[in-house]
């Protein structure tokens, strides 16, 4: 049962990686592994972790009673690799510094894009990975109506970097 279900999470990681442009790999492993930027390689087994969580800029694994587990800077992780699915670019993706702001975080209904290159792509993602939005920047302080969209996390890609924000 744990088995199907990081089975249904791992094709999802990978169209959402694919969506992103994070590099996806096959590896023959199973269960889940964090590997650092120094090349350490922390194993977790599919019954000691039920999901992961992202907040300030930190990955923590969550049990299957949802207790806290370990935390990862997202500064220091390398790859993440759910069975024979691994994803690298994790700090690249998440922890891009530019001068791109998105605001508010949590959103009902608008969130303002402040800094993106004029005409530029703009694409939103459900965390799943299904395209929710596409549009161009056309100015420094783009707003963008996500009142249409279902309560969750998004994900925003425009110049090469990825933001998050909530609608409620």
């Amino acid at each position: 049962m744990k088995n199907n279900v990081f089975l249904k999470m791992s094709r999802s990681i990978l169209a959402l990686s694919m969506a992103l442009g994070i590099t996806v790999a096959a590896q023959a492993q199973q269960g889940l592994f964090v590997k650092s930027s120094t090349g350490t390689i922390t194993p977790f087994s599919y019954t000691s972790v039920s999901k992961l969580t992202f907040v300030n800029e930190v990955m923590t694994t969550v049990s299957p009673k949802g207790v806290a587990g370990q935390s990862f800077a997202l500064s220091t992780v390398a790859s993440v690799s759910f069975g024979n699915v691994s994803i690298s670019g994790v700090k690249e993706t998440f922890m891009n510094e530019t001068d791109v702001k998105l605001y508010p975080t949590v959103a009902s209904s608008t969130i303002n894009l402040q800094g993106a290159t004029d005409g530029a792509q703009i694409s939103i993602y459900s965390i799943t990975g299904s395209k929710m939005m596409q549009l161009n920047v056309t100015s420094n302080l783009q707003a963008i109506n996500v009142s249409g969209f279902k309560s969750g996390i998004y994900l925003l890609r425009v110049n090469g970097q990825t933001l998050k924000f909530s609608k409620k």
